[in-house]
């Protein structure tokens, strides 16, 4: 699509005759979507789980966090111009860094929702036992 578009910028819009179709054809999913589709449903009633991390990182998440020496592959690292953030300043330069902190942050709000769910158990059932609960 982008050839033809820039096709028609070189040749120039105005010169361009509007017209309608032809023919109607009835738009569908490309195969390869659909193999996608597939194999994602496949690997998720297997119990994975899809991830899809950001393709910009740090030095800290991507080297010192990875104990990773930071001297050679920070230099051979693309950085980010202007950065919005400190956690985007460069492109990252392999995935496992960025799955390990999905997978931490995970890790730390499953404890923090058994924390949560935990202490809530506890003070409704101590509400109960004085009589001052939900039952009351």
């Amino acid at each position: 699509m982008g050839h033809l578009r820039d096709a028609a910028k070189a040749f120039g819009y105005e010169k361009l005759e509007a017209s309608l179709p032809r023919t109607v054809t009835v738009g569908r999913a490309h195969p390869a979507e659909v193999r996608k589709a597939e194999i994602r449903e496949v690997m998720s009633g297997l119990g994975y789980l899809e991830t899809m991390p950001f393709t910009l990182t740090n030095e800290k998440v991507h080297f010192e966090w990875m104990r990773r020496s930071a001297d050679a592959a920070v230099a051979r690292a693309t950085h980010v111009l202007h950065p919005i953030s400190e956690l985007h300043t460069i492109l990252r330069t392999s995935l496992l860094s960025c799955l390990l902190e999905i997978l931490a942050l995970i890790s730390i709000t499953l404890c923090l929702r058994g924390y949560l769910l935990s202490e809530t158990w506890w003070w409704t059932r101590r509400q109960d036992a004085s009589g001052s609960g939900l039952d009351s």
